[in-house]
């Protein structure tokens, strides 16, 4: 069962390097090596050098414990069985889906005349949000949200209204970027939600920084290191006061979620986002309070400066 889980696994990384594109990208990173002569160097050996420059396996023992622990809490399954679903999932995501997206470009051919033409692009490492199209058939939303819950690029998101509820983004993410400004604060918290959850991308590397040297002075074989990095933060969040969202959703360090919404000079949007920052700063204060809209409305037409409004938040930390 276990030399299957492992072909399982080992056949995603084969397909995934062995995709013109990818292969074309690893000789590129490997024109400068200590190996030798770059024409004397079998791609078999880029590939290994590549992993190693990446640390896979750490990649791997990090992927490994955020899946584990997704498919394990119940505990109502053989073991084998809970491995078994682990594997497929980063199996999933490992493998490449190539699909299709159409580019239309427009030309005036006249006063009065505009044509368009459509060209079909095949893509490897990148799919929109949604049903996409491929050679082996319709690939799913949710198959497109589990390719980017992994351990390899893109890493930033760029969210629209489409992705911004119900959806988990953030076990490789925690960089943001708004394609449009949302309507409301209500939508702007939904969105960058996404990306700022339980042991989050930016929760786990500052927990790492904290805790990664003791943990691995602690660490035995056998045991998951990861495990032992959120228990060593978790007994200093205890022994420090901390409510109980540290570490888990919250950990001080230098990674945070980060928020990116361009803006062109001049544009309407300049204002609009400094509304809607301090809208953001109203909701807040009235979070859990009937009648939210009307109080919004109320502390935005007051003089009130931001921070002081950040003061009269209400805590719902446990």
């Amino acid at each position: 069962s276990q030399r299957r889980l492992a072909t399982r696994l080992a056949m995603a990384f084969w397909k995934l390097f062995n995709r013109p594109a990818v292969i074309k990208l690893i000789n590129q990173l490997n024109e400068v090596t200590e190996l030798g002569d770059q024409d004397d160097i079998p791609y078999w050996r880029h590939v290994i050098q590549y992993c190693i420059d990446g640390n896979l396996q750490s990649v791997l023992d990090e992927a490994w414990h955020l899946t584990w622990e997704q498919h394990s809490w119940a505990k109502r399954d053989a073991l084998d069985a809970i491995a078994a679903r682990c594997v497929d999932e980063i199996a999933a995501s490992v493998e490449p889906r190539p699909s299709r997206v159409h580019g239309r470009f427009y030309e005036a051919t006249s006063a009065t005349r505009v044509e368009q033409k459509e060209v079909r692009l095949r893509t490897v490492l990148a799919l929109r949000f949604g049903h996409a199209s491929s050679d082996e058939g319709v690939i799913s939303q949710d198959a497109v949200r589990s390719a980017f819950n992994s351990p390899f690029r893109p890493f930033v998101l760029a969210s629209t209204s489409v992705g911004q509820e119900g959806l988990d983004f953030h076990p490789w993410c925690h960089r943001l970027v708004h394609w449009n400004l949302p309507g409301n604060p209500v939508d702007l918290e939904q969105r960058e939600g996404r990306v700022h959850r339980y042991k989050g991308h930016a929760v786990r590397r500052n927990v790492a920084n904290s805790q990664g040297d003791d943990a691995l002075a602690q660490w035995r074989s056998g045991a998951c290191l990861w495990t032992l990095v959120f228990d060593l933060a978790s007994a200093r969040a205890r022994a420090n006061g901390d409510s109980d969202l540290v570490p888990y959703w919250i950990a001080d360090g230098l990674s945070k979620v980060q928020r990116c919404v361009p803006l062109l000079p001049y544009t309407s949007e300049v204002a609009g986002f400094r509304r809607l920052k301090r809208q953001l700063a109203a909701y807040r204060v009235v979070f859990g309070q009937p009648r939210q809209e009307e109080l919004v409305t109320l502390l935005e037409r007051a003089d009130i400066d931001v921070d002081e409004l950040r003061h009269w938040a209400i805590d719902l930390m446990p």
